[in-house]
C-alpha cells in the first residue's frame, strides 16, 4: 500500500477519518484538524498554537499507528475530535535493520495546471514546471544490549532536495 512518508498521513487511513484542507486538516468524524491530539509513545505532541501535529516522525521508524474517534479513555481527554497515537519501533531479541532510499523526481509528475491571476479571475498563465529531485537515504538497526532484557534501536533519514527554478518570460 502507498503509504506517506509521516505517521499522520497513516491517520487519513481509517474510518470517518480524512484530510480536509478546510478544516485545516485531518478531520476525525467531522471535527477540524485543530481539535485532534496527536500523540507519540504516550507524550503529547500536539502543537499547542494551532494544534495541529507539533512532531513529524518517518513511517519507517514507527511501528503502530492508532486513531481513536470515540470512547476512548481519559488519558487523551482534551480533545473535541480524535486521537492519533503512534508508537515507534524498538528493538528485539535479534539483530534487525534496514537500508533504503526514496527518490522522486518532478519528471514523473504530471503538467502543471494553469493558474488564475488573483486580481483578474478571468485571465490564466501556464507556469514553466520546476525541475525538482528529491532523495531521502535512510538506514535502522536495532537489536539485543542484553538478551530478554535491555535492547537498542538507531535510525537516520534526512531529505536533500534539489530545484532548478524554470525562468518566467513576460
Amino acid at each position: 500500500m502507498p503509504k506517506p512518508r509521516d505517521f499522520t498521513g497513516l491517520a487519513t487511513q481509517a474510518a470517518g477519518a480524512a484530510n480536509e484542507g478546510f478544516l485545516g486538516g485531518i478531520s476525525i468524524d467531522g471535527a477540524s484538524g485543530s481539535e485532534n491530539r496527536f500523540v507519540i509513545d504516550g507524550v503529547d505532541t500536539t502543537h499547542p498554537q494551532d494544534g495541529v501535529s507539533g512532531q513529524n516522525m518517518v513511517t519507517d521508524f514507527v511501528e503502530e499507528v492508532q486513531v481513536k474517534s470515540a470512547g476512548y479513555a481519559a488519558e487523551y481527554g482534551g480533545s473535541v475530535g480524535g486521537v492519533i497515537s503512534a508508537v515507534t519501533k524498538s528493538g528485539t531479541n535479534e539483530f534487525k535493520g534496514w537500508v533504503g532510499l526514496y527518490y522522486g523526481d518532478s519528471g514523473w509528475n504530471g503538467d502543471e495546471r494553469i493558474t488564475p491571476y488573483e486580481s483578474a479571475p478571468g485571465n490564466y498563465r501556464q507556469f514553466d514546471k520546476d525541475d525538482t529531485t528529491t532523495m531521502e537515504p535512510g538506514f535502522a538497526i536495532g537489536g539485543p544490549i542484553a538478551q530478554d532484557a535491555a535492547w537498542f534501536y538507531a535510525g537516520y533519514t534526512y531529505t536533500a532536495t534539489a530545484a532548478e527554478r524554470a525562468e518566467i518570460a513576460d
